[in-house]
């Protein structure tokens, strides 16, 4: 994100609370939000993780079983599944060919967690499609993404979320 670090932050503030990894599978959701004209909106259009704390068909032991399980899983993403729309007009843009693998990283899970595992520490990687807009105009802005996975452990999962994003000058 651009602009002063104090902007940056409050954008990643505002955006913290949009993941879409708590949805229930096929449903849809809708958060508001705020942002400054200055930053960009990085999200992610769907994606997967794989940890040790996770259960089977998600649980993985270290980085390379971590990395295997998560790629794994998002090749069952369908890109032409994939879409974003801001203020209804389409954004994609070529999308399917902004998928990334995030780093191994660590994370900790508190003790009534949505894993159903222990608490304690873990470690992850995630996968999936992301898109970056550049900074939107001031006023109120409805953005609109998602995608599906037609294959392996994630089938049947699809992502259809809107954000209503109020942005400052």
């Amino acid at each position: 994100m651009s602009g002063p670090p104090n902007r940056r932050n409050a954008a990643r503030r505002a955006f913290q609370s949009l993941s879409n990894g708590d949805q229930p599978a096929n449903a849809a959701a809708a958060a508001a939000a705020s942002s400054p004209s200055t930053a960009s909106i990085l999200f992610p259009l769907i994606n997967v993780e794989c940890s040790t704390q996770d259960l089977p068909p998600f649980h993985c032991t270290d980085a390379a079983s971590c990395r295997k399980c998560s790629a794994t899983t998002a090749d069952g993403i369908s890109p032409t599944s994939l879409h974003v729309t801001v203020d209804g007009n389409d954004v994609l843009n070529g999308a399917q060919d902004f998928r990334a693998l995030s780093p191994f990283f660590n994370f900790t899970v508190p003790a009534d967690n949505i894993l159903g595992s222990g608490a304690g520490p873990g470690m992850s990687i995630s996968d999936g499609y992301w898109v970056m807009l550049k900074p939107l105009s001031p006023g109120q802005h409805t953005i609109r993404f998602g995608g599906s996975f037609v294959r392996g452990p994630g089938t049947g999962f699809m992502v259809d979320t809107t954000y209503v994003v109020t942005v400052s000058q």
